[in-house]
């Protein structure tokens, strides 16, 4: 008699081929971490060079007041009244202004917006330290003559200045 069984053994099934299940929900979840992560370190970077470029900018819009009153007698006089730090370094409005005088004829404008890191040459250093009482900043750029004005400033005001 035939035998009327459909098994058959086990004899001639397909090898099971590709991944597992398993190892496909594993890499569906690490490809979902590292593009969450991504994310997240990508948006953070973004928003801190953000508030930075804001911060700087406004320290960059007061060292460039100061640069051009620098031009004339007058500004560099409202210079020195307007930042008494001054007083340290020069001892007197006549020593600020002989100052200023050696300065001028290698002064010149800075650039309406802060300089880019990407422009190709290093011009501009800004140094920014919050101590427990007083926040210091020190501005520092090269002009095309190669001549670097340096400021520092202590909460806002400016203590110290010098052209080299």
């Amino acid at each position: 008699m035939v035998d009327a069984s459909w098994d058959n053994g086990g004899y001639g099934q397909p090898a099971r081929t590709g991944m597992p299940t398993w190892a496909k929900v594993l890499l569906g979840c690490g490809v979902a971490a590292v593009l969450a992560l991504a994310t997240c370190v990508g948006g953070a970077a973004l928003l801190a060079t953000r508030l930075s470029h804001t911060v700087n900018s406004q320290e960059w819009s007061q060292f460039r007041t100061v640069v051009d009153e620098l031009q004339t007698d007058a500004g560099a006089k409202a210079v020195y009244a307007g930042n008494p730090g001054l007083a340290t370094d020069f001892p007197t409005e006549s020593d600020f202004l002989k100052a200023v005088a050696d300065w001028r004829p290698r002064l010149e404008p800075l650039p309406a917006v802060m300089p880019s890191v990407f422009t190709g040459r290093i011009s501009y250093q800004m140094r920014i330290h919050n101590g427990p009482h007083a926040r210091q900043v020190e501005l520092r750029y090269r002009n095309d003559k190669g001549a670097w004005t340096v400021s520092r400033w202590e909460d806002g005001r400016l203590v110290a200045l010098d052209v080299r």
